[in-house]
């Protein structure tokens, strides 16, 4: 009983941080009465992208249970990247799975290991029916940040 309550409340927990990322995301239109769009704070940060030369794979073990992410060409002065993937589990499911990596300096990570599902107190339940994972990546550093976002087919 203790671990459904457990799953429940990280399913909702992973519900809310997906749907904050896809309304921050969208556009609003503004009628004509409302005030100018120069007079507007934005209501979500947009940073720039990185550039072509930064190269972000996904590939999932053979059971699509875990996830590795690899990303090439980070940034000169990088100090950590965020992520979150976000997916459609069996049944209609959103999901999702957050993070930071620190970088140290390191032109090229690979973030080994991220289940697909939830892990409590040693065990794990498994997401199913996983065919893709949205990517979206925040590259933090003295530049500022910079995003990155991809579907990876798995």
């Amino acid at each position: 009983m203790q671990n459904k309550k457990v799953l429940i409340g990280v399913v909702v927990v992973i519900l809310l941080l997906v749907g904050v990322f896809f309304i921050t995301k969208g556009n609003k239109e503004i009628a004509p009465n409302e005030a100018k769009s120069d007079e507007l704070l934005p209501e979500g940060e947009v940073f720039p992208t990185v550039d072509a030369s930064t190269t972000v794979e996904l590939k999932a073990d053979r059971l699509k249970r875990e996830v590795t992410l690899t990303i090439e060409g980070i940034p000169s002065g990088t100090t950590d990247i965020e992520y979150e993937m976000s997916y459609i589990a069996e049944g209609d499911l959103p999901k999702g799975v957050i993070g930071t990596i620190e970088v140290k300096g390191k032109t090229t990570i690979e973030k080994t290991g991220i289940t697909l599902g939830t892990c409590s107190s040693g065990a794990c339940v498994y997401d199913k029916g996983v065919k893709s994972i949205k990517v979206a990546l925040k590259f933090n550093g003295a530049y500022g940040s910079r995003s990155f976002e991809k579907e990876f087919d798995i």
